[in-house]
């Protein structure tokens, strides 16, 4: 998948188009940035309905590839890399959406299962 990344468009969109092919994940964006394995804190959550522009270092439209075989902590890397913002990639447990912290090293397909599986 390729999610275009323009000035105007919200972090909620970017969210939605990402739980559009992966709907047991979503993408939570901060404020701060984070380290491979380390939890983002609920402090530093960013309005949603932001345009990404408002919130990072933005000086030109990008497109990110995105596929199941992508490793988490490679794409919140690269959103870091080129919007200095930090993003949390979130999996459906169940009731509620708990950070990835502890599989950063798992695909995106593989969290995608494992929200699937503990949804049921």
């Amino acid at each position: 998948m390729f999610i275009k990344i323009s000035a105007d468009k919200t972090l909620n969109a970017i969210s939605e188009e990402f739980s559009a092919r992966f709907p047991y994940l979503k993408l939570k964006f901060f404020s701060a940035t984070h380290a491979v394995g380390e939890e983002s804190s609920l402090w530093d959550t960013l309005n949603m309905s932001l345009p990404i522009s408002e919130v990072g270092s933005f000086d030109h439209e990008e497109v990110l590839e995105i596929h199941g075989d992508t490793l988490v902590s490679s794409m919140e890397q690269e959103f870091q890399r080129l919007f200095n913002i930090g993003v949390q990639v979130m999996r459906h447990d169940g009731q509620h959406w708990t950070q990835t912290t502890a599989t950063d090293t798992w695909t995106l397909a593989q969290q995608n299962a494992e929200g699937q599986h503990t949804s049921v």
